[in-house]
């Protein structure tokens, strides 16, 4: 009995202490708790709160530091996928099957003895990134599978910050891309950013549009696209795109292309005689190596 009030206190003295290193927000305590959920002895506790914890909490009015901790606890798959996801804007609603297509074309999902396909590594990433609050807000379709997901503002932030310069989104607003990424997104009014983008660089272009609105573009503001020719994934979809620039086709390293609900023609897909496989409006190579 005298142990069991013993560890009652020490319970409650790391829940307090938690609290008030959280600076009370949730996020960051559910965080810290599922931490600490996979450590069963005391001194594990211990090991978490006086080690790394303490280590990267050297600013008490941030908690960047909590967030980061758990990031470093993640696979190194999982942390790579996580990052990836920077390459949305802010409050994006992210489809599951397209961000799982994606991190296949950039080569980010590995089959593991356990799962023989590829598409179900994804899909326990976005179970465990679900559960660990790393993503939030999912949407479940007709058939009771996750469809879409959101991740809280200060999990973009960390996405950012550990995806340091390679991935960003582009608006209208920015003055031009910072640094040399290699993963962009861009909404219709900031193209013209893409012609200061790094030839050799980017190995994602994602046109950010929401459905039902088609976003206009013509031939010549995507004929910059032909110039990355190591892209992997470019996702057009929701446009009004109905003809591709026959350079664009050319584009060798190019595993993954969304042009869903565009106007474009099934006889775009003669450009690409090295796509081998074509499901509804996605075009995937078939081979991810």
């Amino acid at each position: 009995m005298l142990f069991k009030i013993g560890l009652e206190d020490s319970m409650t003295g790391f829940i307090l202490l938690m609290t008030q290193l959280c600076s009370g927000v949730p996020l960051a305590i559910r965080t810290l708790g599922g931490l600490l959920q996979s450590k069963s002895e005391e001194s594990e506790w211990n090991s978490v709160l006086q080690g790394d914890f303490w280590r990267l909490c050297k600013d008490e009015n941030s908690i960047m530091p909590v967030l980061k901790l758990r990031y470093q606890n993640l696979s190194p798959q999982q942390r790579q996928c996580f990052a990836y996801c920077s390459v949305y804007p802010k409050d994006w609603e992210v489809q599951k099957d397209e961000w799982i297509q994606m991190c296949m074309a950039q080569g980010y999902l590995e089959c593991s003895p356990e799962t023989e396909v590829i598409e179900d590594v994804g899909n326990q990433f976005v179970k465990i990134f679900l559960t660990k609050s790393f993503f939030q807000d999912a949407r479940i379709d007709g058939d009771g599978d996750i469809y879409s997901f959101k991740m809280h503002d200060l999990m973009h932030g960390l996405g950012k910050q550990v995806a340091g310069r390679n991935c960003c989104s582009l608006d209208g607003e920015a003055k031009e891309p910072v640094g040399r990424p290699i993963h962009v997104s861009f909404q219709r009014n900031a193209i013209d950013f893409l012609d200061s983008l790094e030839a050799s660089r980017p190995r994602t272009l994602v046109l950010l549009s929401s459905y039902p609105y088609w976003t206009g573009l013509d031939r010549e503001e995507l004929s910059v696209i032909s110039n990355f020719k190591y892209l992997r994934a470019l996702k057009l979809s929701d446009s009004s795109l109905t003809k591709l620039s026959g350079s664009i086709g050319k584009l060798k390293h190019l595993r993954f292309l969304n042009l869903y609900d565009c106007r474009a023609s099934v006889d775009i897909l003669n450009q690409f005689e090295f796509m081998v496989r074509f499901d509804s409006d996605i075009l995937l190579k078939q081979e991810y190596n």
